[in-house]
């Protein structure tokens, strides 16, 4: 199994160096983080607080604009792609189970994610460059915020590679699983906005991705509940995907 697993994870992360889309959201990854950089820490904002910078750079409209859509695009192509060029005929008649499938091919996902958010470590080293003289960069904090952009991003992959079960077409694959991730993140924001419930709060706040980053992994606290919902929810995308790829691979 893990040899066919491997094959699959092998084939699919080098197509990703051979496609001029990943080196498209690659550079589109780094322009937009330094924007960021440039007019919103640049100019003083973060007045020389660390604290403050990471804030500004981790919490801005564009960061969670990469968070949702980068998952998406990387995996876009990586079922629909089969289907449509009618390579899944192969693929499924091979000595290859569907789970085998899966799970490569979303290894290969989830380390193009990976690598893609590893670009950050550039514009991280440049804010520490231009802090003031007796600040510096807390790398602890980083580690933390870091532990939970790869949690939620295996999340994620998970549901764009199960989108991407769904349709012959990578722009509706794409489309569907931005949809769903852009559902997961809002569903945390309802016990601020229509509920008053006690209890209600606390079930809300504890799925709100915006207040794991908020309250633990932005002031460097890595809190292992929040890292086993994702592991749960990746676990039952991926299932999820298993299911609607046997179901729909002929189709």
């Amino acid at each position: 199994m893990v040899r066919r697993t491997y094959w699959v994870f092998r084939r699919d992360f080098i197509a990703y160096f051979l496609s001029p889309a990943a080196y498209v959201t690659m550079v589109g990854f780094l322009f937009l983080n330094g924007m960021v950089l440039n007019f919103e820490i640049g100019p003083g904002r973060a007045g020389g607080d660390v604290d403050i910078a990471l804030r500004l750079l981790f919490g801005n409209f564009f960061f969670w604009i990469l968070v949702l859509a980068v998952p998406p695009l990387v995996t876009m192509r990586l079922l629909a792609e089969e289907r449509r060029s009618g390579t899944a005929d192969l693929l499924m008649t091979a000595p290859v189970r569907t789970s085998e499938v899966v799970l490569g091919k979303y290894a290969a996902g989830f380390l193009f994610t990976a690598l893609v958010w590893s670009l950050l470590v550039i514009d991280l080293a440049f804010l520490a460059a231009r802090l003031p003289a007796g600040a510096e960069m807390d790398w602890g904090k980083v580690a933390a915020i870091y532990a939970g952009i790869l949690g939620l991003g295996a999340f994620f992959t998970a549901v764009g590679l199960w989108a991407s079960a769904f349709s012959r077409n990578q722009v509706v694959a794409a489309v569907m699983a931005l949809s769903v991730n852009m559902v997961i993140f809002l569903v945390g924001t309802y016990h601020q906005l229509f509920s008053d419930e006690p209890y209600e709060q606390l079930l809300y706040s504890f799925v709100s991705v915006i207040s794991h980053f908020v309250r633990d992994f932005a002031v460097g606290v890595v809190d292992l509940r929040y890292m086993a919902l994702y592991a749960l929810g990746t676990a039952i995308a991926l299932g999820m995907t298993v299911w609607t790829f046997e179901a729909r691979k002929w189709r």
